[in-house]
C-alpha cells in the first residue's frame, strides 16, 4: 500500500499556486499618492461654481440701505397696524387705546410706505452681482423687531439715517446723493413719527475750514510742469475735479440767494404778524449759504459772484411757489452731496436735511415718492415708475457701478 504524505521536496507543491513575496514599501506608497490624486481630482470636479464677486464698498452699502429699509418698513407696518413685533396685538397702539392718537397711526402707515418705496429703489439699485455675497444684516432685523411703539421707531428710523450718512465717505459719488437723500426721508419720518425728539445733526464738525482748505489749494501763480511735484500734480487733480462740480455749486448758491431775496421781499411786505417768521427763514437761507461756502473752500471751488437780486414772479409768497422754491434747494443740496469730496459729505447731508425739513414744513413733497427721497429727483421718479400701490420693482437710480435689479 502506497503511502499518502505529501512530499517533502518543494518542488513537487502544486501547479498553479504562486509564493507568497512581500510587496515593497515604495509600491504602496505609489498607490496611495495614486488614489490621494484621483480623489481630490473627483472633489474638484464636484466643487460648486465660485460665488460672484464680492460687493465693493457701494454695493454694500445700498445692500444695507435696502435691508435696513425693509426691516423697518416691516416694523411701521405693525405698529400702523396696532401689532407688537411678535405679531401679538398691542394694547398701547390699537385703535381703540385712547392713549394712542389717529395722528400715530396715520404717521407709522405714512413711514411705512414711504421705506417700502426706498427699499424697492435701493433693492433696483444694487448690482445683481453682490446680492449672493452680502448676507442680509442681522443688526437691522433686530433692531427693527423692538420698534413696537412711536419713540422706538422713531429713534431706529433715526438711527438707520444716521448710519446710511455715515457710510458717505465710503462710496461713490452717485451713491453717496442716493444714501443722503434715503436718510434725509428717514429723518423726517422719525421726527413726523416723535416731534420734539432731539436728535444729533448729520455733519457736525465735519465741515473742513477756510483756513485749512486753503494750504490744500494749488496755487494758481505755481512753477512750471518740470518743477512740479507729486503733491502739486495731487492738488491740480483735486482741483480739475473740482471745477468739474462748479455748475452744482452755483446751482445751490442760486437757489439759496433765490431763497434770501424772496423771503426778505416778503418780510418787508408782510405785516407785523408774519414779519418775524419770513425773517427767520431768510436767517435759515443765509446759513445754508454759509454752510455752501465752507464746502466749496474745501472743493477748492470758486463760486460764482452773488447776484445783485432777483425777480419774484407774480404768486411770490404763495404757497404753491414757497413749496417750488424750497424744493429747488432741496433737489440742488443732493446733487452736491455727490459732487463733493467724501470729507464734505456729511456736512453737505446735513445741509440736504435742513432744506429738505423747510421743504416738507412747506408742502414741497405732496407724494409718498418725494418723501422717500428728499431732492433727488431720479430716485423719485423711480419710487413713482410703479405706482405707489404697486409691489413690483423699481427703476434702479443711475450711478457709477452696472445694476440689473436686487428683489
Amino acid at each position: 500500500m502506497k503511502s499518502t504524505t505529501a512530499p517533502s521536496n518543494p518542488s513537487a507543491r502544486p501547479r498553479g499556486r504562486r509564493s507568497r513575496r512581500s510587496v515593497p514599501a515604495w509600491a504602496w506608497a505609489a498607490v496611495l499618492v495614486l488614489a490621494l490624486a484621483i480623489g481630490a481630482g473627483g472633489a474638484l470636479l464636484a466643487a460648486p461654481a465660485p460665488p460672484g464677486r464680492l460687493p465693493g464698498a457701494s454695493e454694500a452699502a445700498l445692500i444695507r440701505a435696502h435691508d435696513g429699509a425693509a426691516h423697518l418698513a416691516a416694523a411701521a407696518r405693525r405698529l400702523a397696524a396696532g401689532q407688537q413685533a411678535g405679531g401679538q396685538p398691542g394694547g398701547a397702539s390699537t385703535s381703540s387705546s385712547p392713549g394712542t392718537p389717529a395722528s400715530v397711526r396715520e404717521a407709522a402707515g405714512s413711514a411705512a410706505e414711504v421705506l417700502e418705496l426706498q427699499a424697492r429703489v435701493l433693492g433696483a439699485s444694487t448690482p445683481a452681482t453682490a446680492q449672493t455675497a452680502a448676507p442680509e444684516t442681522p443688526a437691522a432685523a433686530a433692531t427693527a423687531a423692538a420698534a413696537d411703539s412711536p419713540a422706538a421707531l422713531a429713534a431706529q428710523l433715526s438711527q438707520s439715517a444716521s448710519g446710511l450718512r455715515g457710510d458717505l465717505a465710503r462710496v461713490d459719488g452717485p451713491t453717496a446723493s442716493l444714501l443722503a437723500s434715503a436718510a434725509a426721508g428717514q429723518q423726517l419720518q422719525s421726527e413726523r413719527l416723535a416731534p420734539g425728539t432731539p436728535v444729533s445733526e448729520p455733519g457736525a464738525g465735519s465741515s473742513p475750514s477756510a483756513t485749512a482748505a486753503a494750504g490744500a489749494c494749488p496755487s494758481p501763480s505755481g512753477a512750471g510742469p518740470a518743477a512740479q511735484s507729486a503733491a502739486a500734480q495731487s492738488a491740480a487733480a483735486q482741483s480739475a475735479a473740482a471745477q468739474s462740480a462748479a455748475a452744482q455749486f452755483a446751482a445751490v448758491q442760486s437757489a439759496e440767494e433765490a431763497a434770501v431775496w424772496t423771503y426778505t421781499v416778503l418780510a418787508a411786505r408782510a405785516g407785523a404778524a408774519d414779519r418775524p417768521g419770513l425773517l427767520a427763514a431768510v436767517g435759515a437761507h443765509r446759513a445754508q449759504l454759509d454752510a455752501l461756502g465752507e464746502a466749496a473752500a474745501g472743493a477748492c471751488a470758486a463760486l460764482p459772484p452773488v447776484q445783485a437780486g432777483f425777480a419774484l414772479p407774480a404768486d411770490a409768497g404763495g404757497p404753491a411757489q414757497v413749496a417750488a422754491l424750497e424744493a429747488s434747494a432741496a433737489t440742488a443740496w443732493s446733487g452736491l452731496v455727490g459732487a463733493v469730496g467724501a470729507p464734505a459729505r456729511a456736512a453737505v447731508a446735513g445741509s440736504l436735511l435742513q432744506a429738505a425739513r423747510r421743504a416738507a414744513s412747506a408742502g414741497a413733497f405732496g407724494s409718498p415718492a418725494a418723501s422717500a427721497f428728499p431732492g433727488h429727483r431720479a430716485a423719485e421718479q423711480a419710487a413713482a415708475s410703479p405706482g405707489p400701490s404697486s409691489t413690483g420693482p423699481a427703476s434702479p437710480v443711475p450711478s457709477s457701478a452696472p445694476t440689473s435689479g436686487r428683489g
